[in-house]
């Protein structure tokens, strides 16, 4: 491969995205109810939290520091085109993505086409285009975690530079906290001894990072349960809010058989059922001075059965869960038409020691989101892993030499 190849693909992308903008501009015309400036600038807060940092140095940090940081970037230009800016920061962050995706797979020695194919599935790919379009830490998340794989691949002269693109994950989000887990075990079937030493550190880092990140001390954290807003501005990644909340969300899209999260339909949404529920039991179960910890046990307790339920289904949202119904099934097709791609060529595919280092690394995402709550949001990082590992079986340059001796045959009946 060479850069003319990334060139393409760079052009092409930006090309899509454009018609995508122009389009998402003309649907006030048709449906004027629809503010599309509003939801291109609809966030978890970043945007807000962003514009107080540029008036106020000494704001106190909310949410995610990293996002809020990139995100004042919006602001480099007039308000009335931040809705622009917030959309070609997306943009140029995915660009970023295909670049470092260049690097790995020249890395790999794949085939310009191998890499094509990988790259315009993703492009094409409604959660990829979705939470594009809708502002969210997914893309953020889904460049540093390329580029720290990049790194871990380049050897061992990479080390300290992939740990401190971890730490910066870490403060993008704390989802990421398993990553060493799964590298860890990786680095034991490789048997590479400095991936053993990068995988305690950032497990070290990891363990820190959870503790110190969670502003809020152990009792605060429960007390969070009862006040949502607190709970997200305070203490969203302690975990255990996720780990409850999530087992009742799971139990309710599979007996509401409503295939979808439903947040955009408020108190009849399957989310905001779940989260009810679980509220009401933990306001009868929380005692004062208990632990998160210990909270968590007494759910498992109750309900052993129900979170190996949600572990299962999380797995499965994780590629196919999205905000309606409508938008789950499109998932749902891609997804298939992605694994029977893979399974046609399944016994073709050998995985050498860099790729089970790219494992490793979105697996740990994966694994965390599957113990906690999932949908497709979540599955951002992911998309272009799978599409990868879904082409890697195919020869193709066997495919274009039977191609050219069928042309040939042709050519010689004629």
């Amino acid at each position: 491969m060479n850069y003319t190849h990334l060139l393409k693909i760079i052009i092409i992308y930006i090309v899509l995205m454009s018609v995508v903008f122009t389009v998402l501009i003309l649907i006030p015309k048709f449906k004027p109810t629809v503010d599309i400036k509003e939801v291109l600038l609809r966030d978890d807060g970043y945007y807000k939290y962003a514009g107080k940092l540029i008036n106020d140095v000494s704001f106190k940090n909310k949410g995610s520091r990293v996002m809020n940081i990139l995100t004042m970037l919006v602001y480099v230009v007039p308000v009335k085109f931040h809705f622009l800016s917030r959309f070609a920061l997306s943009v140029i962050i995915n660009i970023g993505s295909f670049s470092l995706f260049y690097l790995i797979g020249k890395h790999l020695k794949i085939q310009p086409i191998h890499y094509y194919f990988t790259v315009l599935f993703t492009m094409i790919n409604p959660t990829f285009l979705h939470w594009t379009i809708r502002y969210s830490p997914e893309p953020c998340i889904t460049f540093f975690m390329l580029l720290m794989v990049y790194l871990l691949i380049k050897g061992r002269y990479y080390i300290i530079p992939s740990i401190f693109i971890y730490v910066i994950l870490l403060l993008t989000r704390q989802t990421v906290i398993l990553i060493p887990v799964s590298l860890l075990v990786g680095s034991i079937f490789l048997k590479k001894k400095n991936l053993h030493v990068v995988s305690l550190i950032l497990l070290f880092l990891s363990l820190g990072g959870y503790f110190l990140l969670n502003r809020a001390s152990v009792d605060d954290a429960n007390i969070d349960f009862r006040n949502e807003q607190r709970n997200r501005e305070l203490n969203y990644s302690s975990g255990v809010s996720q780990l409850i909340k999530g087992s009742f969300f799971a139990k309710q899209v599979i007996i509401s058989s409503r295939y979808e999260t439903g947040a955009i339909k408020g108190e009849n949404g399957n989310r905001y059922i779940a989260y009810k529920e679980a509220n009401e039991w933990v306001s009868k179960n929380y005692k004062e001075g208990m632990s998160r910890f210990e909270l968590f046990g007494r759910f498992i307790l109750d309900y052993p059965y129900m979170y190996i339920l949600s572990i299962v289904a999380n797995s499965v949202f994780y590629f196919t869960l999205a905000n309606t119904t409508s938008e789950s099934y499109v998932q749902i097709l891609f997804f298939l038409s992605t694994v029977i791609i893979f399974m046609f060529r399944i016994k073709e595919i050998k995985v050498n020691r860099n790729e089970i280092v790219m494992i490793s690394v979105f697996v740990g995402v994966m694994l965390l989101h599957s113990m906690v709550y999932s949908y497709t949001r979540y599955g951002f990082n992911s998309i272009i892993m799978v599409n990868y590992f879904a082409f890697k079986g195919y020869k193709f340059k066997k495919m274009k030499q039977n191609i050219k001796i069928k042309n040939v045959k042709i050519l010689k009946q004629k």
